[in-house]
């Protein structure tokens, strides 16, 4: 009998925790079938082996995956999903429109597994979904049809905060619940999040809520390196209005200790705002560098931390999961200033850096990068230790994955 891991995402990229993730499960499972609703970016990392299988749909079956969806639209339990939600929220066609999409992402991918768990008959198989989202939605259906399978999802943020998406509760969440047999938060913030703002859960579904810091990979060796007569600040994120880069901006235009470069990786609709901002900041200030990188693959990012100088990493969002980028940055002993939202917290403790209110201010911004400037600078490399450690600790990815699969694995 083998191990079947079948993987079910609808993104166009597999996300930085799923690398790691194939990464670890090659080696654990016989084999390892990945099916997106197109062929992923990042994939050809993994063309070279024989374990991992990349599938999607033909064009033809995208075709016929919307016909699908669009008369699904008018099943019973479609329409029971989309009159509560009317009845206790408002007609919303938005809505409308993201139910039809994720019907269509499932019509997709769901008949792609369906076939390889029929191959796999004799086998033993567990369907992983990425996100608590319609291929979660998929792996119950699977799970109901194939009760020898175990199907569990992950799950993050942007397809569980009800405080930021009030439809999610009609995304067929009691029909998730009742078939998966787990579903894996990335934060114990995130979980408590959830199950406040999605009502009442019955405690036998509430026992198949788990919580497992996903962590990251570290691709070099090496430690990040100072900087003698230059401050070093980085932002890493898309430039978009939740991740206040603006504020940030603000804040370095009143800057009066020694030279400061900023240098943000990333980018987003707001970048052409951010780089005017940033020149007149400059012209301004002859204290202030302000340098934007624009996108940069996930890999050339820990590069840059292996081979640039870093004093301290900022992240500023009013919403977070559980941010990769921080457990990234710490990974090179790289100190954080970050605001206190999602599972934020379960990372920057006072080994690690700083955490600011979600309600920041200008002058609070740059009162925390004054105050990491000023520090004596055995003070400051001792914090450099300390964050590597807490990450080597507790969110080394190479750990934390066995974990997960572990935990998949003992249901």
């Amino acid at each position: 009998m083998d191990d079947i891991l079948i993987v079910l995402n609808h993104q166009t990229n597999i996300p930085p925790f799923m690398l790691t993730a194939l990464r670890y499960a090659k080696h654990k499972y016989d084999k390892v079938y990945y099916i997106n609703t197109k062929y992923p970016h990042f994939a050809d990392v993994f063309l070279e082996d024989n374990i991992i299988v990349f599938l999607q749909p033909t064009n033809k079956g995208r075709i016929i995956a919307k016909l699908k969806a669009f008369f699904r639209m008018f099943y019973k339990s479609t329409v029971k999903n989309i009159m509560r939600c009317i009845s206790n929220k408002g007609l919303n066609f938005g809505y409308i429109k993201t139910f039809g999409v994720g019907l269509a992402a499932d019509a997709c991918i769901r008949p792609i597994a369906d076939k390889i768990i029929k191959k796999h008959s004799e086998d033993k198989i567990t369907v992983l979904s990425t996100w608590l989202a319609f291929c979660a939605y998929s792996a119950a259906c699977l799970k109901k049809e194939h009760k020898h399978i175990k199907a569990v999802s992950m799950a993050h943020s942007y397809e569980i905060l009800v405080s930021r998406n009030p439809l999610i509760p009609y995304h067929f969440m009691d029909f998730k619940h009742k078939y998966l047999d787990g579903i894996y938060f990335i934060a114990d913030t995130m979980r408590t999040f959830y199950l406040d703002g999605i009502g009442k859960i019955t405690p036998a579904y509430r026992k198949k809520m788990f919580v497992c810091h996903l962590g990251s990979y570290k691709a070099f060796s090496v430690m990040n390196k100072t900087e003698p007569h230059l401050f070093n600040i980085c932002t890493c994120s898309r430039m978009i209005p939740l991740k206040r880069l603006e504020v940030l901006a603000n804040a370095l235009a009143d800057w009066n200790k020694g030279k400061i470069r900023w240098t943000h990786i990333g980018d987003g609709p707001l970048m052409d705002e951010l780089r005017e901002k940033a020149q007149a900041i400059m012209s301004k200030n002859p204290l202030v560098e302000i340098v934007f990188k624009g996108f940069v693959p996930n890999k050339e990012v820990e590069l840059y931390y292996a081979s640039n100088p870093v004093d301290i990493f900022i992240n500023l969002s009013t919403i977070e999961g559980l941010p990769i980028s921080i457990m990234e940055a710490i990974s090179y002993g790289i100190p954080i200033i970050a605001t206190d939202v999602g599972g934020t917290k379960e990372i920057v403790c006072k080994e690690v850096g700083m955490l600011l209110p979600q309600n920041i201010t200008t002058q609070l911004v740059l009162k925390s990068i004054e105050d990491f400037y000023l520090r004596p600078q055995n003070e400051q490399q001792q914090m450099r230790s300390s964050a590597y450690n807490y990450w080597k600790s507790n969110f080394d990815a190479t750990n934390n994955i066995k974990k997960l699969f572990s935990l998949i694995n003992n249901l």
